[in-house]
């Protein structure tokens, strides 16, 4: 869902559309209330699935920003926190950041984190494709 609203918004989506603001209050009912972080899946599927990550935070942070929202602010705040401080939470002493706590670090986890804690949503630019991919992309898609 926070990937779809950055996807939408860049495409020319207002952020005051419909569409915008129903993922956004889904993104919110599925922000845990402990630490105002989110869940790889809130639904569960697995232990610990339904517990706030730094993979989903990240993605869910750059959202609320491309949707011009600050996540340090109400609706985001939860138990006197936000997903900005459980993101900083994270952080391991060498400056990496782990998936879940206490699973160590994790590169993507911090390939992650460090945009979001930035304020910069996906995409971090905007560009023209490459004429030479242009040219091969549909014998691409017949394979």
């Amino acid at each position: 869902t926070a990937m779809a609203i950055q996807a939408l918004i860049v495409s020319g989506e207002p952020t005051s559309s419909g569409v915008i603001q129903d993922a956004l209050d889904y993104l919110q009912s599925t922000q845990n209330t402990t630490d105002a972080g989110f869940p790889y899946n809130p639904d569960g599927g697995w232990p610990g699935a339904e517990n706030s990550d730094t993979n989903s935070t990240a993605y869910a942070v750059q959202a609320i920003v491309a949707a011009g929202e600050d996540p340090t602010a109400a609706p985001w705040v939860m138990n006197n926190t936000n997903p900005i401080s459980f993101l900083l939470s994270m952080q391991l002493g060498d400056g990496s950041f782990e998936w879940q706590p206490g699973l160590g670090a994790s590169q993507i986890a911090t390939q992650q984190a460090i945009p979001a804690l930035l304020g910069r949503p996906i995409p971090l630019e905007v560009g023209e494709l490459d004429r030479c991919w242009v040219q091969w992309l549909p014998v691409i898609l017949e394979q």
